[in-house]
Protein backbone atom coordinates (compact mmCIF):
# COMPACT_ATOMS: atom_id res chain seq x y z
CA UNK A 1 0.00 0.00 0.00
CA UNK A 2 1.28 3.42 -0.71
CA UNK A 3 0.33 7.10 0.26
CA UNK A 4 0.53 10.37 -1.37
CA UNK A 5 -0.99 13.79 -1.46
CA UNK A 6 -1.49 16.11 -4.70
CA UNK A 7 -2.98 19.01 -5.07
CA UNK A 8 -6.97 18.88 -6.79
CA UNK A 9 -7.35 21.74 -9.38
CA UNK A 10 -8.73 24.03 -7.22
CA UNK A 11 -5.27 23.84 -5.07
CA UNK A 12 -6.85 21.70 -1.95
CA UNK A 13 -4.67 19.18 -0.91
CA UNK A 14 -6.32 15.41 -1.21
CA UNK A 15 -4.45 12.27 0.39
CA UNK A 16 -4.76 9.02 -1.83
CA UNK A 17 -3.85 5.10 -0.66
CA UNK A 18 -3.28 2.47 -4.14
CA UNK A 19 -3.48 -0.96 -3.03
CA UNK A 20 -1.81 -3.72 -5.32
CA UNK A 21 -0.17 -3.04 -8.84
CA UNK A 22 -3.16 -5.09 -10.90
CA UNK A 23 -3.81 -4.44 -14.57
CA UNK A 24 -7.41 -3.16 -14.24
CA UNK A 25 -7.85 -0.06 -11.96
CA UNK A 26 -10.83 0.71 -9.74
CA UNK A 27 -11.07 3.77 -7.84
CA UNK A 28 -13.00 3.88 -4.71
CA UNK A 29 -14.81 5.93 -2.94
CA UNK A 30 -15.88 5.75 0.54
CA UNK A 31 -18.50 7.20 2.96
CA UNK A 32 -19.13 10.42 4.88
CA UNK A 33 -16.84 10.78 7.90
CA UNK A 34 -14.39 7.84 7.00
CA UNK A 35 -11.47 7.48 4.20
CA UNK A 36 -9.69 5.16 1.93
CA UNK A 37 -8.35 3.29 4.50
CA UNK A 38 -11.22 1.31 5.22
CA UNK A 39 -10.62 -0.40 1.49
CA UNK A 40 -7.68 -2.08 2.72
CA UNK A 41 -10.09 -5.66 2.98
CA UNK A 42 -12.00 -5.24 -0.07
CA UNK A 43 -8.46 -4.38 -2.29
CA UNK A 44 -7.12 -7.94 -0.70
CA UNK A 45 -10.29 -9.65 -1.71
CA UNK A 46 -10.56 -8.66 -4.79
CA UNK A 47 -6.85 -9.70 -5.30
CA UNK A 48 -3.68 -9.27 -7.74
CA UNK A 49 -5.75 -8.61 -11.01
CA UNK A 50 -6.09 -5.05 -9.69
CA UNK A 51 -4.88 -1.89 -8.68
CA UNK A 52 -7.08 -0.20 -6.15
CA UNK A 53 -6.69 3.57 -5.90
CA UNK A 54 -8.58 5.13 -2.66
CA UNK A 55 -9.37 9.16 -2.52
CA UNK A 56 -9.83 11.01 0.81
CA UNK A 57 -12.72 13.33 0.27
CA UNK A 58 -11.85 17.11 1.02
CA UNK A 59 -12.38 17.06 4.87
CA UNK A 60 -11.87 13.90 5.45
CA UNK A 61 -8.95 11.43 6.29
CA UNK A 62 -5.46 13.30 5.20
CA UNK A 63 -7.32 15.52 2.84
CA UNK A 64 -7.69 19.58 3.34
CA UNK A 65 -11.13 20.91 3.13
CA UNK A 66 -10.93 23.37 0.66
CA UNK A 67 -12.23 26.81 -0.12
CA UNK A 68 -15.10 25.23 -2.17
CA UNK A 69 -18.54 24.26 -1.07
CA UNK A 70 -18.39 20.32 -1.01
CA UNK A 71 -20.69 19.33 -3.36
CA UNK A 72 -21.24 15.41 -5.19
CA UNK A 73 -19.91 17.15 -8.29
CA UNK A 74 -16.63 18.97 -6.54
CA UNK A 75 -15.96 15.52 -5.05
CA UNK A 76 -16.11 13.91 -8.54
CA UNK A 77 -13.88 16.52 -9.74
CA UNK A 78 -11.32 15.73 -7.49
CA UNK A 79 -11.54 11.82 -8.75
CA UNK A 80 -10.75 13.48 -12.01
CA UNK A 81 -8.25 15.38 -11.14
CA UNK A 82 -6.73 12.31 -9.28
CA UNK A 83 -6.91 10.42 -12.30
CA UNK A 84 -5.26 12.89 -13.94
CA UNK A 85 -2.63 13.03 -11.50
CA UNK A 86 -1.51 9.36 -11.68
CA UNK A 87 -2.05 9.07 -15.55
CA UNK A 88 -5.10 6.90 -14.98
CA UNK A 89 -6.82 7.05 -18.56
CA UNK A 90 -10.10 5.08 -17.67
CA UNK A 91 -11.18 3.14 -14.17
CA UNK A 92 -13.87 1.06 -12.59
CA UNK A 93 -15.74 3.11 -10.13
CA UNK A 94 -16.46 1.44 -7.17
CA UNK A 95 -18.53 3.72 -4.20
CA UNK A 96 -20.20 2.53 -0.39
CA UNK A 97 -22.83 4.48 0.33
CA UNK A 98 -21.93 8.47 0.04
CA UNK A 99 -19.31 7.27 -2.19
CA UNK A 100 -21.25 5.60 -4.47
CA UNK A 101 -23.09 8.83 -4.75
CA UNK A 102 -19.91 10.53 -5.90
CA UNK A 103 -19.68 7.66 -8.07
CA UNK A 104 -22.77 8.47 -10.10
CA UNK A 105 -21.61 12.05 -10.44
CA UNK A 106 -18.22 10.86 -11.91
CA UNK A 107 -19.70 8.61 -14.20
CA UNK A 108 -21.93 11.61 -15.29
CA UNK A 109 -19.51 14.16 -16.08
CA UNK A 110 -16.70 12.05 -17.07
CA UNK A 111 -18.47 8.59 -18.57
CA UNK A 112 -15.95 8.15 -21.56
CA UNK A 113 -13.51 7.43 -18.27
CA UNK A 114 -15.83 5.19 -16.70
CA UNK A 115 -15.19 1.21 -17.51
CA UNK A 116 -18.08 0.29 -15.12
CA UNK A 117 -19.36 1.72 -12.15
CA UNK A 118 -20.09 -0.35 -8.77
CA UNK A 119 -22.65 0.94 -6.34
CA UNK A 120 -23.08 -0.21 -3.44
CA UNK A 121 -25.36 0.43 -0.15
CA UNK A 122 -26.47 3.78 -1.97
CA UNK A 123 -29.62 5.45 -3.31
CA UNK A 124 -29.68 7.58 -6.97
CA UNK A 125 -32.27 10.05 -5.25
CA UNK A 126 -34.37 10.48 -2.25
CA UNK A 127 -38.51 10.28 -1.96
CA UNK A 128 -39.88 13.01 -0.59
CA UNK A 129 -40.95 11.07 3.40
CA UNK A 130 -37.27 9.90 2.43
CA UNK A 131 -36.36 13.66 1.56
CA UNK A 132 -37.31 15.16 4.72
CA UNK A 133 -36.35 12.56 7.28
CA UNK A 134 -32.99 13.35 5.58
CA UNK A 135 -33.49 17.30 5.93
CA UNK A 136 -34.55 16.37 9.64
CA UNK A 137 -30.91 14.25 10.68
CA UNK A 138 -29.14 17.12 8.70
CA UNK A 139 -30.81 19.80 11.23
CA UNK A 140 -29.77 17.65 13.93
CA UNK A 141 -26.34 17.18 13.16
CA UNK A 142 -25.80 21.30 12.49
CA UNK A 143 -27.40 22.12 15.93
CA UNK A 144 -25.14 19.88 17.64
CA UNK A 145 -22.11 20.79 19.76
CA UNK A 146 -19.86 17.77 18.51
CA UNK A 147 -20.70 14.69 16.95
CA UNK A 148 -20.96 12.92 20.81
CA UNK A 149 -24.54 12.36 20.61
CA UNK A 150 -24.33 11.38 17.20
CA UNK A 151 -22.28 8.47 17.44
CA UNK A 152 -23.89 5.67 18.51
CA UNK A 153 -27.12 5.96 16.16
CA UNK A 154 -24.58 6.12 13.27
CA UNK A 155 -22.39 3.24 14.78
CA UNK A 156 -25.96 1.30 14.88
CA UNK A 157 -26.91 1.95 10.98
CA UNK A 158 -23.72 1.20 9.55
CA UNK A 159 -22.40 -1.77 11.46
CA UNK A 160 -26.07 -3.69 13.05
CA UNK A 161 -25.25 -5.54 16.24
CA UNK A 162 -23.00 -7.75 14.60
CA UNK A 163 -19.78 -5.53 14.23
CA UNK A 164 -15.88 -6.47 15.10
CA UNK A 165 -15.04 -4.76 18.00
CA UNK A 166 -11.71 -2.87 16.36
CA UNK A 167 -14.30 -1.73 13.58
CA UNK A 168 -16.72 -0.35 16.13
CA UNK A 169 -13.84 1.48 17.85
CA UNK A 170 -11.86 2.84 14.55
CA UNK A 171 -15.23 4.43 12.92
CA UNK A 172 -16.05 5.75 16.86
CA UNK A 173 -12.95 7.43 16.66
CA UNK A 174 -13.33 8.99 12.76
CA UNK A 175 -16.58 9.72 13.35
CA UNK A 176 -15.48 11.91 16.80
CA UNK A 177 -12.69 13.31 14.90
CA UNK A 178 -15.18 14.67 12.11
CA UNK A 179 -16.33 17.95 12.91
CA UNK A 180 -20.18 18.31 12.73
CA UNK A 181 -19.84 21.15 9.97
CA UNK A 182 -18.34 18.23 7.54
CA UNK A 183 -20.53 15.61 8.82
CA UNK A 184 -23.51 18.10 8.15
CA UNK A 185 -21.97 19.22 4.64
CA UNK A 186 -21.41 15.66 3.35
CA UNK A 187 -24.93 14.95 4.18
CA UNK A 188 -26.27 18.20 2.39
CA UNK A 189 -24.21 17.27 -0.60
CA UNK A 190 -25.84 13.91 -0.85
CA UNK A 191 -29.79 15.47 -1.00
CA UNK A 192 -28.57 16.41 -4.55
CA UNK A 193 -27.45 12.86 -5.73
CA UNK A 194 -30.77 12.63 -7.62
CA UNK A 195 -29.98 15.90 -10.47
CA UNK A 196 -27.48 12.76 -12.22
CA UNK A 197 -28.87 10.58 -14.30
CA UNK A 198 -27.18 7.62 -15.99
CA UNK A 199 -23.94 8.44 -17.94
CA UNK A 200 -24.17 8.50 -21.99
CA UNK A 201 -23.12 6.27 -23.22
CA UNK A 202 -24.23 3.62 -20.78
CA UNK A 203 -21.78 1.91 -18.86
CA UNK A 204 -21.79 -1.71 -17.29
CA UNK A 205 -22.99 -1.10 -13.61
CA UNK A 206 -23.58 -3.07 -10.42
CA UNK A 207 -26.02 -2.14 -7.84
CA UNK A 208 -25.30 -4.04 -4.84
CA UNK A 209 -27.71 -3.96 -1.42
CA UNK A 210 -26.79 -5.56 1.59
CA UNK A 211 -30.18 -7.82 2.79
CA UNK A 212 -30.05 -6.17 7.13
CA UNK A 213 -29.13 -2.32 5.28
CA UNK A 214 -31.18 -0.20 7.04
CA UNK A 215 -29.76 2.94 5.57
CA UNK A 216 -29.89 1.75 2.27
CA UNK A 217 -32.88 -0.97 2.23
CA UNK A 218 -33.76 -3.28 -0.61
CA UNK A 219 -36.62 -0.92 -1.82
CA UNK A 220 -33.61 1.69 -2.02
CA UNK A 221 -31.33 -0.70 -3.46
CA UNK A 222 -34.27 -1.84 -6.33
CA UNK A 223 -35.13 1.59 -7.46
CA UNK A 224 -31.21 2.30 -7.70
CA UNK A 225 -31.36 -0.17 -10.37
CA UNK A 226 -34.27 0.54 -12.12
CA UNK A 227 -32.38 4.33 -12.67
CA UNK A 228 -29.35 2.92 -14.20
CA UNK A 229 -31.41 0.54 -16.97
CA UNK A 230 -29.56 -2.93 -17.84
CA UNK A 231 -27.68 -3.11 -14.29
CA UNK A 232 -27.14 -6.05 -12.58
CA UNK A 233 -28.89 -5.79 -9.03
CA UNK A 234 -27.45 -8.23 -6.43
CA UNK A 235 -28.17 -8.46 -2.69
CA UNK A 236 -25.35 -9.86 -0.32
CA UNK A 237 -25.77 -10.53 3.52
CA UNK A 238 -24.78 -7.67 6.07
CA UNK A 239 -25.93 -4.66 7.08
CA UNK A 240 -24.67 -1.06 5.63
CA UNK A 241 -20.82 -1.09 5.44
CA UNK A 242 -20.74 -5.17 4.38
CA UNK A 243 -18.36 -3.62 1.36
CA UNK A 244 -15.77 -2.92 4.09
CA UNK A 245 -15.85 -5.03 6.70
CA UNK A 246 -16.91 -8.02 5.61
CA UNK A 247 -16.06 -7.79 1.92
CA UNK A 248 -15.41 -11.56 0.83
CA UNK A 249 -18.94 -11.94 -0.68
CA UNK A 250 -19.07 -8.41 -2.15
CA UNK A 251 -15.89 -9.10 -3.72
CA UNK A 252 -17.01 -12.30 -5.40
CA UNK A 253 -19.55 -10.21 -6.77
CA UNK A 254 -17.52 -7.30 -8.41
CA UNK A 255 -14.47 -9.90 -10.00
CA UNK A 256 -17.91 -11.62 -11.51
CA UNK A 257 -19.20 -8.91 -12.80
CA UNK A 258 -15.74 -7.33 -14.42
CA UNK A 259 -14.41 -10.46 -15.69
CA UNK A 260 -17.94 -10.09 -18.31
CA UNK A 261 -16.89 -6.48 -18.76
CA UNK A 262 -13.43 -5.98 -19.63
CA UNK A 263 -11.67 -3.04 -20.58
CA UNK A 264 -12.25 -3.74 -24.41
CA UNK A 265 -16.02 -3.89 -23.95
CA UNK A 266 -15.82 -0.13 -23.31
CA UNK A 267 -18.14 1.14 -26.41
CA UNK A 268 -15.95 4.32 -26.30
CA UNK A 269 -12.61 3.54 -25.95
CA UNK A 270 -10.44 7.18 -24.91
Amino acid sequence: MSEARFAASDGTTIAHRTFGNGPRVVTALHTLSLDGSWYARLAEALGSSYRVVCPDFRGHGGSDEGPEPMTLARLAADVVDLWEHLGIDTSVVLGVSMGGMVAQAVAASAPDRVEALVLTATGGGFAEDAREGALQRLAGVRSAPDMGALVPVTLERWFGDAAAADDLDRARDALARTSTRIHADALEAMLDVGRFGPPEPAVPTLVVGGDADVSAPPAAIDALAAKYPGSRRVSVPGPHLFALTDPAVFAAEVRAFLDEHPIADRETPR
